[in-house]
């Protein structure tokens, strides 16, 4: 099994090796897309939980 990071980083190589192995490049490309999809949810994630603790601190404080 391959790494996402690794992937990412050496595009054309994997490109190749999924060539010679009858591999339609358009996987490759559908997968790099929905991975930066998934990164760019990660990251909103990540900023809602932020927001969610910054207003539970507010709600305590106001008790």
């Amino acid at each position: 099994m391959l790494d996402m990071k690794k992937i990412r980083q050496n595009v054309e190589v994997v490109q190749k090796k999924l060539k010679t192995r009858g591999v339609d490049e358009e996987v490759l490309l559908r997968f790099l897309a929905l991975d930066e999809e998934r990164r760019a949810l990660l990251v909103k994630v990540e900023e809602l939980k932020k927001h969610r603790n910054q207003v539970s601190g507010e709600i305590a404080q106001l008790k």
